[in-house]
Formats: structure tokens, C-alpha cells, sequence
């Protein structure tokens, strides 16, 4: 605003200089007293007065406009960084305070959802149904009395599963990936925001991993870009096949349930 200032009484001083320089050259070479009652000799000052003076004034007008012009676009600029800067601000609060979040859930929820999934590995694959509510599904293969922790163990996983209804396949299937695909969500969302804390889960979870793994391998061909979005944020692939004999047989189970899971490139 100061130089703005400046540049004005520039321009001031400059036009009254030439307005001096003009209307004292006139007054030296053609002053004569009393003042001329010819209107000529008016017409003549008037059209020197505007080549000399009014000239200096236009100039100055349009320069004093270009100064005005230039002084609000760099406000402008100005504006537009302020406004730039408490943007990047507010986007560093928000990941912040995302950060911390991420903490927060990290400390005071995971070990109780980590918790709860390892002990639901104890229950059977029928929990919580009467047994004629089990004998109505007519399971073939897998026995009411299976507990989950069989399903994730290479040397007790069931075989010949296809042949069950795929409506017992999937009773089962749900109960034993449901919750631990909910905490494959909510670990990669804590991951989302705080990458830093994957070793801290990955020490915790310990041999679970198999379990989350098969879990995300059961839903690739149901949730897809889902599972594979939890997937990439827990750095674990995103097909099984061949992978791992736990993991593969329940992608298998997935996509004998829900459709065949595309391996990358295609589909």
C-alpha cells in the first residue's frame, strides 16, 4: 500500500512538473498584459494546454491505473497464497488429528477385537443354531461339532466342501471370515491413516494372520475391489492361488459361492 502511495505522488509530482515547464515556456514567450480578449489567442493556449498538460495528465491517469491494476493483482496473488497455505494447514490438522485417531482406535479397541476373533476360533462352525436348525441345511461333509480353528489349520481343513449345499457352505463360511474380515477393515482403515503402525498390528495379530488372510482370500470374488483395497493396506496379495493351501481352498470356497475371483490383468 506504501509503495502504492508512493507511486501516486510520483505521478503527482511528474504532472505538475510538466504543467510548470509548459505553462511557464508559454507565459516567457507569449505572456502580455492585460490578458488577450481574442478568443484565437485562447484557442491557442487551450490547444497547447492540451498537448502539453493534458497529455502529462492522461499519461499519468493510465499509469496511475496500471499501478492500481498491478496493486491488486499482487494483492490477489497474495490472497490466493494465504489461502493456499491455510488449505495445506487445514489438510495437516486433518491428517493429524487422523493420526491420533488411528492411535487411539489402535490402543483402545484393536486388542479387544483381536481378542474377541481368537476366541471365536473355539466355537463350532454351527454356534448359536439348534441342532434342527443344523439338521435342516443336511450338512454332508462338515460335522455341526467343527470348530472354526479347523477351517484355518492345513493339516484339519475339511475337503470335498463342494459337496455341501451352498446354502450350509455359506452359514458356515460367514460365521468363521465374517468378524475376522471386520478386523482386516478396521486395521486397514487405522493403517489408512498412521502406515507407522503395521508392525505394532502385525506383533499383535501373530499367527492370526492366516486367519485374516483366508478371511480377505473368502471375499475377493464378493467384495472385490473392497477386499483388495484391505488387501493393499495390510501389504498382503490379492489372490491366493497357490499361496497357501488355508488360503487358497477358501477362495476357492468364495468363488464356488459367489463367482470366480479375476487374477490381476484380467476382467
Amino acid at each position: 500500500m506504501r509503495e502504492a502511495m508512493k507511486g501516486y505522488w510520483a505521478l503527482v509530482l511528474g504532472v505538475v512538473l510538466v504543467c510548470g515547464v509548459a505553462f511557464g515556456a508559454y507565459g516567457i514567450h507569449f505572456y502580455g498584459w492585460p490578458l488577450s480578449d481574442d478568443p484565437k489567442d485562447w484557442a491557442s493556449f487551450a490547444n497547447y494546454a492540451s498537448g502539453t498538460a493534458g497529455v502529462a495528465i492522461l499519461a499519468a491517469t493510465l499509469l496511475a491505473f496500471l499501478v492500481t491494476l498491478n496493486q491488486q493483482n499482487r494483492l490477489i496473488e497474495k490472497q490466493d497464497k494465504m489461502i493456499e497455505q491455510q488449505e495445506r494447514q487445514l489438510q495437516e490438522v486433518e491428517i493429524h488429528q487422523r493420526k491420533v485417531e488411528a492411535y487411539s482406535r489402535a490402543e483402545k479397541i484393536f486388542p479387544t477385537l483381536l481378542s474377541s476373533c481368537i476366541s471365536e476360533l473355539g466355537k463350532s462352525v454351527v454356534h448359536d443354531l439348534t441342532d434342527d436348525e443344523v439338521a435342516a441345511f443336511k450338512p454332508i461333509i462338515i460335522s455341526p461339532n467343527t470348530l472354526r480353528r479347523h477351517f484355518f489349520n492345513e493339516l484339519m481343513f475339511p475337503d470335498a466342501l463342494s459337496s455341501e449345499s451352498k446354502a450350509f457352505l455359506s452359514l458356515v463360511s460367514s460365521n468363521c471370515t465374517d468378524n475376522p474380515y471386520k478386523l482386516a477393515k478396521f486395521v486397514a482403515e487405522c493403517l489408512r491413516d498412521a502406515p507407522e503402525l503395521k508392525d505394532y498390528f502385525y506383533a499383535e495379530i501373530g499367527d492370526y494372520v492366516t486367519v485374516i488372510r483366508s478371511s480377505i482370500a473368502y471375499n475377493l470374488p464378493l467384495r472385490k475391489k473392497n477386499a483388495e483395497e484391505v488387501a493393499r493396506l495390510l501389504s498382503l496379495p490379492v489372490s491366493y492361488h497357490g499361496l497357501g493351501v488355508v488360503e487358497s481352498k477358501w477362495q476357492q470356497i468364495g468363488e464356488l459361492l459367489h463367482g470366480v475371483y479375476p487374477a490381476r490383468g484380467e476382467g
